[in-house]
């Protein structure tokens, strides 16, 4: 009995238990049934509105027969209302974006500004920091000028003690001086509020003017040339008329303006110097290194630079007239130039269509380069005979006789300053200041009022002060035998002079 009832009552539980779980899934059920179709009505009525909802609700009842004509105007503007709706949702949306890039657009740029600022900042700390560098250096070597007017005081002492008035100076001496310019080093220094672009030395240039000032002995300043540096001079406009700066060292110097009128500059080095300007009027630059000068506009006038050095120099609207033989022309800048009775015998250059782009450069004056010269291919050898390097050389043509009068011309006066005596002579009347240079008289290339060539080169040379009837020196040269003498009107005597042989060989090979 008792059995029945436990079994009667876990029966009962199990049906209360299970009307339990069909009542939560019925629950359960409702929710889900509830939510979804609240969210397709929600999802309809944001798509297409209350109005187009209920507009095409009544356009779906009158079809197919019966559809009214403001059924069709209600469903057409509740349309057209409702894309106008979401267009502007969608232009609300698609600007949100925009808005957020000009915003970030607009951050960054100041930003930008700031870090360029800052840049600026840095930038002009940097220049401060550059200049305070600079004239630290420049001050450093004020102090040297104090030891250079020491040494010019002792250059002046010396001159004053040495006997027969030679300017010689002692060893010890000249080594201070060397010295010296190696102290002085370039630096940058402040020119119109900023910093000059590249370094210079003012000190080696007012070093250098003192030392051409004080009119030394020729072995003097072969001495200090030798081992001096002036490279990086700042000497704009400088008189260096009649000076002695054989072998000097001027590479990088800023010579602008300058002035060499009758100097010697034999085997001078002026690479890549500022020679804006410059004037070289009857000057000796035989050898002379112009490699990368800037020479625009500067002056040439019966300048002897045999073997001179103008690769890739700027020599644009200069004026030329001289003795270039042997010269080194490869990337010349010869842009409005002026040449004027202008020798180039064999100078030199590396590509073959050099004398082809002259055309190019509008050069100016007299002088034709391709109606005196042809180019003929040569090669350069080692000491071994090992060839080198391909040149091409500029060759006098047998057609072009005013060329070869001025080509002979160069060559006696080469012939005559190779005289020993003359030469001296030469020194001597340019460290006195004596202006005065070999002027030609008569020619065997020139003729006389009655047409009739002269047999001599007859030179004169004359100071600038001199009249007619007081000439320093007459020269004479004969080219058939060779004699070279001179005549000097005051002291009336005939000296005969001795020179390089090879001067007349060269001169009967190129003018016979």
């Amino acid at each position: 009995m008792q059995e029945k009832e436990k079994l009667s009552k876990l029966e009962k539980e199990n049906a209360a238990l299970r009307a339990a779980l069909r009542a939560a899934e019925q629950r359960k059920s409702k929710r889900g049934s509830s939510v979804w179709p609240w969210l397709r009505k929600a999802t309809t009525a944001a798509i297409l509105g209350k109005n187009l909802k209920q507009s095409i609700n009544q356009l779906y009842t009158e079809l197919p027969r019966n559809v009214q004509q403001e059924t069709m105007a209600e469903v057409t503007a509740n349309l057209l209302h409702r894309l106008t709706r979401i267009g502007i949702f969608a232009l609300v949306v698609g600007l949100v974006p925009l808005l957020i890039l000009l915003t970030q657009t607009w951050i960054l740029d100041n930003q930008n500004e700031k870090l360029e600022h800052q840049n600026e900042l840095i930038s002009s700390q940097n220049l401060l920091l550059d200049q305070q560098i600079n004239l630290e250096e420049g001050n450093r070597r004020s102090s040297y000028v104090f030891l250079m007017s020491n040494i010019m005081d002792k250059i002046d002492e010396e001159l004053k003690n040495t006997r027969n008035g030679r300017r010689y100076l002692s060893e010890e001496l000249i080594g201070r001086i060397v010295s010296l310019s190696h102290a002085f080093r370039p630096y940058r220094y402040l020119e119109n509020n900023k910093l000059i672009p590249n370094p210079l030395s003012p000190e080696r240039g007012q070093l250098l003017y003192a030392l051409v000032n004080s009119r030394l002995e020729i072995s003097t300043y072969d001495d200090i040339f030798e081992k001096a540096n002036f490279s990086y001079s700042d000497l704009p406009r400088a008189n260096f008329t009649g000076a002695y700066l054989k072998g000097i060292n001027l590479s990088y110097a800023n010579i602008n303006h300058g002035n060499f009128k009758d100097a010697i500059l034999d085997e001078a080095n002026f690479l890549q110097g500022e020679l804006e300007y410059a004037i070289f009027d009857n000057t000796l630059m035989n050898n002379a290194n112009f490699r990368q000068a800037n020479l625009a506009h500067s002056q040439w006038y019966d300048v002897l630079a045999q073997g001179i050095s103008l690769a890739m120099a700027n020599v644009r609207s200069g004026f030329f007239n001289g003795d270039f033989s042997n010269a080194e022309l490869e990337g010349i800048l010869l842009h409005d130039a002026t040449l004027n009775y202008i020798v180039l015998r064999n100078a030199f250059f590396f590509n073959s269509n050099w004398l082809n782009r002259m055309a190019q450069y509008d050069l100016k004056g007299s002088f034709s380069l391709t109606d005196n010269y042809n180019i003929e291919q040569d090669y350069i050898y080692d000491s071994g005979r090992n060839m080198q390097d391909t040149v091409f050389r500029l060759i006098p043509r047998n057609d072009a006789p005013q060329l070869q009068f001025s080509i002979c011309e160069s060559l006696v006066l080469n012939l005559i300053r190779s005289a020993p005596a003359l030469q001296k002579l030469d020194q001597e009347l340019r460290q006195q200041g004596d202006r005065s240079r070999y002027e030609l008289q008569s020619s065997p290339f020139l003729q006389d009022e009655e047409g009739r060539p002269d047999s001599l080169f007859t030179f004169r040379r004359s100071g600038q002060d001199t009249t007619q009837f007081e000439q320093i020196l007459w020269v004479n040269f004969d080219p058939q035998d060779g004699r070279l003498w001179t005549f000097s009107p005051a002291a009336g005597e005939i000296t005969k002079h001795a020179y390089q042989e090879e001067m007349y060989d060269n001169f009967l090979q190129n003018c016979q």
